[in-house]
């Protein structure tokens, strides 16, 4: 059984967690079409940008819990 204080940092990684996501969808919501335009104006390929787009947006998510 767990005690006290382990639920009590299962919850609080728990509300990091859902934090992180709530933050990493705004960011997405506001910075997904104009980081793919800036990528595509770059690379002129369409592919290519979706893909770095992507990896850029994975970084982001990685390194989320380093900014709570």
């Amino acid at each position: 059984m767990a005690s006290a204080n382990e639920t009590l940092v299962e919850d609080q990684i728990d509300d990091l967690t859902k934090d992180n996501i709530t933050r990493f969808e705004i960011l997405f919501k506001d910075y997904f079409d104009r980081v793919f335009q800036y990528v595509f104006s770059r690379t002129n390929n369409r592919q290519v940008a979706e893909d770095l787009t992507s990896q850029i947006f994975l970084k982001i998510l990685e390194a989320l819990p380093r900014y709570h």
